[in-house]
C-alpha cells in the first residue's frame, strides 16, 4: 500500500504544475463567460455547454499528458526497472486520473457557484443546473474522456493525442447523431430536447 501511495505522489509531483494552471484557467474562463452573458439564461447554457466542455477539455489534456509523456520521454522504460509491477504502475496512473477527474469536476462546479456569488443577485435553480450538467457530462464528456485515454495510449504523444481526440470524438458524436436520426428518430428527438430545453 505504501508503494502505491508513493506512485500516486510521484504522478502528482510530475503533473501538479499543469493541474494548477488548468485550475486557474477554469476559474478565469468561468468568470469571463459569466461576465459576457449577464442574462439569467446563462445558467442553462452553462449546465449544458460550459461545465461539460471545460471539464472535458482540461481533463483530456491532463490525461493525454499523463499517458503520452510516459512514452514520449521514454520514462516508461525506466519505470519498468522499478521493483513495482507494471500492472501496479498503470493502476496507480488510473487511480491518479480518477482522482483528478472527480477533483476537476468539483472545481469546475465550484467555479460556477463562485460566479453566482460574483455576478448574480438572485439564486438560479441549482437543482436544475446540476441535473442538466449531469446529463450533459454523462452523454458527452465521459465518452470523450474514454476516447482520450484510448487515443493517448495509441498515439503516445501529448499534443497529437489531444488533437486526434477532438477529431475522433467529433466523428463519434456526429456519427451517433446521424444513426439516431436515421434509425431511431424518437431517441434523436430526446437528444435534441436535452440540448434545446
Amino acid at each position: 500500500m505504501r508503494g502505491f501511495v508513493a506512485l500516486l505522489d510521484r504522478d502528482w509531483r510530475d503533473h501538479r504544475a499543469i493541474a494548477a494552471v488548468m485550475a486557474a484557467a477554469i476559474l478565469g474562463l468561468s468568470m469571463m463567460f459569466r461576465s459576457m452573458a449577464p442574462d439569467a439564461g446563462y445558467w442553462h447554457s452553462a449546465a449544458l455547454v460550459v461545465v461539460p466542455a471545460m471539464w472535458v477539455l482540461f481533463v483530456v489534456g491532463l490525461a493525454c499528458d499523463v499517458v503520452g509523456c510516459e512514452f514520449a520521454t521514454r520514462r516508461i522504460e525506466t519505470l519498468a526497472l522499478l521493483p513495482a509491477s507494471l500492472a501496479r504502475l498503470w493502476t496507480s496512473k488510473a487511480a491518479f486520473l480518477g482522482i483528478m477527474l472527480v477533483a476537476f469536476l468539483a472545481w469546475t462546479l465550484g467555479c460556477q457557484f463562485a460566479t453566482f456569488l460574483a455576478f448574480d443577485d438572485s439564486a438560479p435553480d441549482f437543482a436544475r443546473f446540476l441535473e442538466e450538467a449531469g446529463r450533459a457530462i454523462t452523454c458527452y464528456s465521459l465518452p470523450t474522456v474514454v476516447i482520450a485515454l484510448l487515443v493517448a495510449t495509441l498515439v503516445e504523444r501529448t499534443l497529437p493525442a489531444l488533437f486526434l481526440t477532438v477529431v475522433v470524438a467529433f466523428g463519434v458524436f456526429a456519427g451517433t447523431a446521424w444513426l439516431l436520426v436515421r434509425f431511431v428518430p424518437d431517441r434523436a428527438r430526446d437528444m435534441w430536447t436535452l440540448i434545446g430545453t
